[in-house]
């Protein structure tokens, strides 16, 4: 083929170059039709092809040719939106060729070389290869499922394409002139829902992630660990002012708030950021591919005084400003696009010790009781600190229609449409209440949400001891948790069973809660799965247990993501909506006029607060599609110390690269005791001691005597090296210019059944006391 040229016809010049280079033997007679051929090619031999072509002329009416078209970047984008991938899903494509960037392909391509020889090189790590296999499972799993949804789309109206106004009629003009009658009232403003714009509205004008950030609570206040001794005096409480701030950032860019006062202080200011979409793109498809997080830290500024003369004091000032890391709230984009604005008052995620930092809660508790009416009560103090903000983005983005088609179902065909009945009544009655009786599993199809409710056994993570409530909540904490629109874009529930979790190590909210409720039912608890919206994540899934004490009834919501056990009376939980109840005998909408948790009567054999889906005359399906039992395979003891040993070398590597201006010294009496300290803290979870314990000081009492210092644990599942390098650069822990500053770092990572990891990272930084 390659003595060919474009038409077809023999190069008898390629042939003469070939003989030359090929140097074969003339005298051989096998040869001799070869040589004749090239010796007689100019004497009237003719070349033609000995073959009739269809368009013999196609070549002279060719615009370009067809290594052009294959080059064509317009025509290729064209291509790979029609095949539906993932990047260009829903794109719009330029009408100019020069108007498509140069890296439009690359994380298309980067996908495509991401092949399995690649996941076979990764072999030496079995925890990584775990994880790897898993996302590249789930990546085809997306596309199959996709592609049916594609397929059902085919039929579309007119509104699906033309988004225009409504001409306003009769009762709207109508509610209008009522609004203009009625009193305004300065003193109790109401917020404005701004009109969504579409994706072509968009096009031209900056986006903006507007935060603000109002006021906190509950901050740690510095204590003087000068007074660290003996005995009682150990633990005295010296009240030093503490002076925080909130600092935002997402994509890379950073804001900050002022500088405020005291452990309970006050901003109200609005910090803004831009929003970069892929390519400039701001389509549904397009934004619901932005997998960036909206990070929200809180800050102690130290104001370190550095003339060492006192008689300069009046006419010089020489300072330094530090910060110490208090904790931090992380809130990924597509919840801020899927729920427009997020509003309240959220829990940050503090670490479980704050050396140098104490709360106020704890010194009350030490100190006496506290007075409550004519009752004396003790509190229990408050591990967390709290954080009001109310973020939107400006202008506001039209999310993307919900999937409305159907797709085959397992369920028989009067079941489906009962369901179907039912939920559009429950729409009529209760609207803003979503309820979900039929989601797709991962083969495509639809099934009853009660059939994934079963009672499986948890792992047995201690030898010789039974697991607790605590116990399994902490293993389903730990399971890396993905955004259910980034793991499968649209607004469609794809659930996975207990099986798949485990085996794919991802999974959403809801996934989470599936697997928390079906170890609680085992555990003999009567447990369901809660539908509702919580605060940052928006709508989200929690389990309900119930329990007897004595003569009372008492209700538990547990957050599958956290582990974290809240109290229905407790004003601080993060779950703000009920919307329905779940679990393997039935479906429960919440009908009551009040939805906050504190506010709901829990009973569901009530009929006027909690309308069950089935009944009497219709049964819910039998079967369910968990597997009879869960299995459990032991995590390699050698590979997670090797992974244990990588990650805390890599974190000091990059410890000594953020800090360039500065050479980077290490304690290593002092890594030697938080290495010892690590594993005491995963220990205390499970029984949910105080991690902050005196013994956990005790130990560090001899640092404490000849240093000042100031660090934390902060503990995560294990997804990526990439997430845990993420985590402790954004403490800013390596922002301490001290000259004689040493820093201590341990890492400790206990092993969970099926290659589930948790990771603690103890970081510190010392500073020898004068």
């Amino acid at each position: 083929m390659a003595m060919l040229d474009e038409e077809g016809v023999m190069d008898i010049e390629k042939l003469r170059e070939w003989a030359e280079t090929s140097q074969l033997d003339p005298n051989d007679p096998r040869n001799a039709s070869f040589f004749y051929l090239i010796k007689n090619a100019g004497v009237g031999f003719s070349t033609e092809p000995n073959y009739f072509r269809l368009d013999p002329l196609q070549a002279e009416f060719d615009f370009c040719k067809m290594d052009d078209l294959v080059a064509n970047s317009r025509l290729r984008l064209l291509q790979l939106r029609d095949q539906r991938e993932p990047e260009f899903r829903g794109l719009c494509v330029p009408l100019r060729e020069k108007e498509i960037p140069k890296d439009m392909f690359k994380v298309y391509e980067k996908r495509l070389t991401y092949t399995d020889s690649q996941l076979e090189s990764l072999s030496s790590d079995p925890l990584e290869l775990h994880r790897d296999w898993g996302q590249k499972f789930l990546q085809k799993v997306r596309q199959r499922v996709l592609k049916q949804c594609h397929l059902a789309q085919q039929h579309r109206q007119l509104q699906d394409i033309v988004m225009e106004d409504q001409v306003p009629d009769i009762g709207t003009l109508g509610l209008t002139f009522i609004k203009w009658l009625q009193p305004k009232r300065p003193l109790r403003p109401t917020r404005k829902e701004r009109k969504k714009i579409t994706m072509q509205n968009v096009a031209g004008q900056e986006v903006k992630i507007i935060v603000n950030v109002i006021h906190a609570f509950e901050v740690p206040v510095r204590k003087d660990v000068d007074a660290v001794g003996g005995g009682q005096q150990a633990f005295r409480f010296s009240m030093v002012p503490v002076r925080p701030f909130v600092e935002v950032s997402f994509q890379g860019v950073s804001v900050r708030t002022t500088t405020a006062e005291g452990a309970n202080p006050t901003w109200n200011q609005d910090l803004q950021l831009s929003l970069k979409s892929p390519s400039g793109d701001y389509s549904p498809g397009s934004l619901q591919s932005i997998q960036d997080n909206l990070y929200l830290h809180l800050f102690d500024e130290i104001v370190v005084d550095l003339l060492e003369d006192d008689r300069m004091r009046e006419t010089n000032i020489h300072q330094r400003l530090e910060r110490n890391w208090l904790g931090s709230l992380q809130i990924p984009f597509s919840t801020l696009y899927f729920n427009s604005r997020i509003e309240g008052t959220f829990k940050l995620y503090s670490p479980p010790v704050l050396l140098g930092y104490e709360k106020e809660s704890h010194h009350r508790e030490f100190s006496g009781l506290t007075i409550l009416g004519d009752t004396q009560q003790v509190l229990p103090p408050r591990d967390a600190t709290f954080l009001s903000l109310f973020i939107t983005v400006q202008p506001a983005l039209n999310p993307p229609e919900p999937f409305k088609e159907k797709l085959e179902s397992s369920e028989l065909a009067f079941m489906e449409e009962h369901l179907e009945n039912w939920e559009s009544q429950v729409a009529k009655q209760v609207p803003h209440r979503k309820v979900k009786t039929l989601v797709i599993d991962i083969s495509g199809k639809s099934v009853c949400v009660t059939r994934f409710f079963q009672p499986l056994a948890p792992p047995v993570l201690l030898e010789g001891e039974s697991i607790t409530e605590e116990m399994a909540a902490r293993f389903v904490s730990k399971i890396p948790k993905i955004s259910g629109s980034i793991l499968f874009p649209g607004l469609f529930d794809i659930w996975l069973t207990s099986d798949q979790i485990l085996h794919l190590l991802s999974g959403d909210s809801e996934d989470h809660a599936v697997l928390l409720c079906c170890f609680l039912m085992y555990l003999g608890k009567t447990a369901w799965l809660l539908l509702g919206v919580g605060i940052p994540h928006g709508r989200t899934a929690y389990v309900l247990t119930r329990e007897k004490e004595q003569h009372n009834i008492s209700y538990w919501l547990w957050d599958p993501v956290s582990g974290q056990k809240y109290s229905i009376q407790d004003s601080f939980c993060p779950l703000q909506k009920v919307f329905c109840l779940i679990n393997d005998e039935n479906i429960w909408v919440n009908v009551q006029q009040e939805e906050l948790p504190w506010r709901t009567r829990f009973d569901i054999t009530h009929r006027s607060d909690w309308w069950p889906a089935f009944g009497r005359s219709v049964g819910a399906p039998v079967g369910s599609v968990q597997p009879a039992a869960l299995v459990y395979v032991a995590t390699s003891i050698s590979a997670t110390q090797m992974l244990q040993d990588r990650i805390e070398k890599q974190l000091k590597d990059c410890l000594m690269k953020w800090r360039k201006t500065a050479r980077t010294l290490c304690n290593r009496y002092c890594i030697a005791i938080l290495r010892k300290l690590l594993p005491a803290l995963e220990h205390n979870t499970w029984n949910c001691q105080n991690l902050s314990s005196p013994d956990h000081i005790q130990e560090l009492q001899h640092i404490l005597g000849s240093h000042k210092m100031c660090g934390f644990p902060i503990n995560l599942p294990y997804t990526n090296m990439e997430a845990i390098t993420e985590a402790m650069k954004a403490t800013g822990v390596h922002y301490n210019e001290s000259p004689d500053v040493e820093f201590a770092l341990a890492v400790y990572i206990h092993p969970f059944p099926n290659n589930v990891l948790s990771v603690w990272v103890y970081v510190a930084s010392l500073i020898k006391r004068r």
